[in-house]
């Protein structure tokens, strides 16, 4: 083929081909519109957080920043609307925000108002107290439950460890992840291992600024709280949060980062 076709071929490839845009992520989002709030550059803020709306429709936190975004922008029937579904969900919201200032004198803002105000009083179950933990500083984070023996487990995320409350509700340290936090946790009862979620991460007691996250999953034994297996994951940004085990034993693991 005749070179000159060839660099023409190539040329049109490389101007058909699609552009990829880098977006930024919900995160950066999130930190783009308070700032835009803080800047008082409300304009900017509604867009940003219609974006956040658009990638992960019906967050709480996000309506409840639309709200605040509609009214600061006067648009009291959109900042309605948005409280219409925010009342659907029986999400309460501070509605004494000095952010809705210009919707005080609007009559259906004071009725809706007063209704997701009720909703701090709502009782919407029956339950009772099952335990109480003496220590209150754990910053407590999964749970997990053991029907052969009847005893709770609960992670410490600042305390590093997992305590045990037997069917009496005694309550006793069970097992540590030397000085890491953990988070998520769950029982396989038919091999007797507790797996943990174990990050480093600022809501640790012992953990110092430019500490490696250094996550890990880690299997204790159930009935000594030993460490019986760890396995680390090769990406160094991963923050093991949340797990779930499933019937057969494999652990799936969530990734906040």
């Amino acid at each position: 083929m005749d070179k000159k076709i060839v660099a023409l071929l190539v040329m049109a490839l490389a101007c058909a081909a699609p552009i990829v845009a880098q977006h930024p992520s919900y995160e950066e989002l999130y930190r783009q519109s308070y700032a835009q709030y803080q800047a008082k550059n409300y304009p900017a803020m509604l867009d940003t957080l219609t974006t956040m709306n658009a990638l992960r429709p019906n967050h709480p936190s996000v309506l409840t920043a639309l709200v605040s975004a509609f009214a600061l922008n006067g648009r009291p029937d959109d900042a309605l609307n948005v409280m219409g579904r925010l009342m659907a969900m029986k999400i309460w919201f501070n509605t004494a925000d000095s952010d809705f200032e210009s919707l005080q004198t609007n009559a259906r803002f004071l009725t809706m108002a007063r209704e997701i105000d009720g909703l701090r009083n709502e009782r919407v179950g029956n339950a009772v107290v099952a335990f109480r933990i003496p220590e209150r500083d754990l910053i407590t984070e999964g749970m997990a439950f053991d029907p052969s023996r009847r005893s709770f487990f609960v992670s410490s995320a600042r305390k590093g460890k997992i305590v045990r409350i037997d069917r009496n509700g005694k309550v006793s340290d069970f097992a540590s992840a030397g000085g890491h936090g953990l988070s998520g946790i769950g029982i396989d009862s038919r091999r007797r291992i507790l797996w943990a979620c174990s990050t480093a991460s600022e809501r640790n007691a012992d953990f110092h600024k430019g500490d490696p996250s250094d996550a890990a999953l880690v299997a204790f034994d159930l009935r000594t709280g030993a460490v019986v297996r760890q396995v680390k994951p090769a990406d160094a940004t991963v923050f093991c949060d949340d797990l779930s085990v499933a019937g057969d034993g494999t652990v799936f693991v969530s990734d906040s980062t």
